[in-house]
């Protein structure tokens, strides 16, 4: 990306909040250095500042870490551990010492006495933090007080898309919600905007399941659904489910051959193209698919400015590559960055607001 275009994103980028969290993404992507998430995460969450200021009253020789992926080393490059525990020592590549999690527990009674405690950093996303639960059941069992557990915050979920003032949703707002997964952001639409007698709705959900729970669950509303996905351009397209991907459990990639993932799908500009309903709030969360569909939407989002709400965390290149785009359509277009849930990693989620 060119010098230019990121002076460009950072001066249209509207607070405080939103200038950290870009630099500390785009550091974090020009060295993998995990410290730049971990700051990240302590500036945004103030439930990771608990959790790093508790684990750092412990003095470094009783500071135990269990957990050496993603998270570990995010956990490890703001606090220095004494060492690290995980059942995949012999294969896992960790800047501090790995001990197997079962020989720490057979010796419990050695590092209790010792008076250590142990920070787990495990995933909140895996089995909905049932593999945090575990873990310190087995601590627990094995002798280890509560007060000696410390864990990341489980998973939260937050009203994500309408919680910033800068939206003020209108009493014609057409909401367009672009990979609705079972609706839940659409009710949220619904519940806020109660009273407001013009609001609509698109709902766009490719996934036939998904689609009929969308219909299901938001029965009696205005709602236009389209089980199709959206693209570039309007076709059929076929998926390959991306593997070892950082930024996204769920990340699909097109593909030129065909495979057992297959949808149609439709651009932005040919939808609206009739002109007979004017977007004025698009949000986007599909899976990696996010800049692909604003280039079928150019000519939408060119005419109409609507407010955007795009996630930004499925590809590395998402954080610059976006906004960079949305900037071409609508030079005028400012930028709020804001992060839900307690991952580094996920929900990250980019406003765009023309400034009139």
């Amino acid at each position: 990306m060119k010098i230019a275009e990121n002076t460009n994103i950072y001066n249209a980028l509207s607070d405080d909040m939103s200038r950290l969290i870009y630099e500390k993404r785009i550091m974090y992507n020009l060295t993998s250095n995990a410290r730049f998430l971990g700051e990240m995460m302590v500036a945004v969450s103030s439930e990771w500042q608990e959790f790093v200021a508790a684990i750092s009253n412990v003095p470094k020789e009783k500071r135990v870490l269990l957990g050496a992926g993603m998270y570990g080393k995010v956990l490890q490059s703001l606090v220095d551990f004494n060492f690290c525990i995980d059942n995949k020592s012999d294969t896992v590549v960790f800047p501090i010492e790995v001990v197997k999690t079962d020989e720490f527990l057979l010796n419990s009674q050695y590092y209790k006495k010792r008076g250590v405690s142990v920070a787990v950093a495990l995933s909140p996303y895996e089995n909905a933090g049932k593999a945090i639960d575990e873990v310190c059941k087995q601590l627990t069992d094995a002798g280890f007080s509560s007060c000696d557990i410390h864990h990341l915050p489980k998973l939260k979920y937050e009203n994500s898309y309408f919680e910033l003032p800068q939206l003020s949703l209108r009493n014609d707002e057409v909401f367009v919600d672009i990979g609705a997964f079972d609706s839940n952001d659409t009710c949220n639409f619904f519940d806020i905007c109660k009273g407001y007698k013009n609001c609509q709705a698109i709902v766009f959900e490719p996934d036939i399941v998904n689609y009929k729970k969308c219909q299901e669950n938001l029965k009696g509303k205005k709602v236009t659904f389209v089980n199709k996905g959206l693209w570039s351009e309007s076709r059929k397209i076929f998926f390959d489910k991306a593997a070892n991907c950082t930024f996204a459990g769920n990340l699909y990639v097109a593909s030129l051959e065909e495979t057992d993932l297959e949808t149609d799908v439709i651009t932005l500009d040919d939808f609206f193209s009739n002109g007979c309903v004017k977007p004025t709030y698009i949000k986007m969360d599909i899976e990696g698919a996010e800049l692909k569909c604003l280039m079928g939407g150019k000519n939408t989002i060119s005419l109409f400015r609507p407010k955007m709400a795009v996630c930004v965390y499925h590809k590395p290149e998402d954080i610059f590559e976006i906004p960079a785009y949305l900037l071409s359509l609508c030079p005028n277009y400012k930028f709020w960055l804001r992060k839900y849930t307690m991952s580094p990693f996920y929900e990250l989620v980019l406003y765009a607001i023309e400034e009139k």
